[in-house]
């Protein structure tokens, strides 16, 4: 995934940042290998149809399982999109930063819902993970603001530039 940000920054570097595009080709580029599996996804689909069916108020609102599946492409597309428009807005290393705490986060409320022992082996990844994070932020806030000062450095020379020339 990490190797496609990257393609998908230097991308955004050559040509406009199009974050919609770049979702949209990514994932229609992959959905001819479901073809591959169309045995193997009729027979899911035959067995969702028969699942318990999801009834409020009286009303069945269809099978659970084709409603897990709606709400869980939902949220897969909110979480991509996301990621694209994060990749498109920063760097590929942040958007790494980002998800790895998004994990981090996630295995937090997984260890804690399930009620599973926090091992040293969690101790140690949190460990990195957090030091990997405050570095990062004390990193790109650095340069953040010296490159903002380059920028107001080099507009600031070309307005001195430009008064110069009007001058003679």
């Amino acid at each position: 995934i990490n190797a496609e940000y990257g393609m998908q920054e230097l991308a955004y570097r050559k040509w406009e940042k199009r974050p919609q595009e770049a979702m949209f080709y990514s994932h229609m580029l992959a959905l001819p290998l479901f073809w591959l599996l169309r045995g193997e996804l009729g027979a899911g689909v035959s067995r969702w149809a028969l699942s318990e069916p999801v009834v409020i108020g009286g009303v069945s609102l269809g099978p659970s399982m084709w409603l897990l599946l709606l709400a869980n492409v939902f949220t897969q597309w909110a979480c991509v999109r996301s990621v694209y428009m994060l990749t498109s807005s920063s760097g590929t290393l942040t958007c790494t930063v980002v998800l790895t705490l998004r994990k981090f986060l996630s295995l937090l409320l997984s260890v804690w819902h399930f009620e599973n022992v926090w091992t040293d082996t969690h101790w140690a990844g949190s460990a990195l993970v957090f030091t990997g994070v405050i570095l990062y932020s004390w990193g790109s806030s650095g340069a953040g603001s010296s490159k903002e000062e380059a920028a107001a450095g080099a507009e600031n020379a070309n307005a001195k530039k430009k008064e110069s020339s009007m001058k003679k």
